[in-house]
């Protein structure tokens, strides 16, 4: 393992691809916004990532595992591609997966 293998993980792409979507349109909808699990879901979900995001930058990689940090991308990846479908399709269930996907897979990491 060297210092490059955690600074330039596939995490850090992920953690920001996932920020990105937040500012998708559709993520804010009347229906979405008047759902209040489904909005809880959607808060909690970019609350979560930014926490991953702030994690990042004060990362010690002398102090860091490429396997942790690669269990935590493959949480994020289920949490972005949870959002994504929803942004595709609209079908709120997707946040909720996602939401859910936060407590059981990314918290449990963190």
């Amino acid at each position: 393992m060297t210092v490059g293998a955690i600074t330039q993980h596939a995490i850090h792409d992920i953690v920001e691809r996932a920020l990105a979507l937040e500012g998708d349109p559709r993520l804010y909808t009347p229906e979405v916004s008047s759902d209040e699990s489904t909005a809880y879901a959607r808060d909690k979900t970019f609350v979560a990532i930014k926490l991953v995001k702030s994690y990042l930058t004060q990362l010690d990689p002398l102090s860091s595992s490429v396997w942790g940090l690669s269990q935590v991308q493959a949480a994020i990846q289920g949490v972005f591609n949870e959002v994504s479908a929803f942004i595709s399709n609209g079908n709120s269930g997707h946040l909720q997966n996602a939401g859910s996907q936060v407590d059981q897979s990314l918290y449990p990491l963190m």
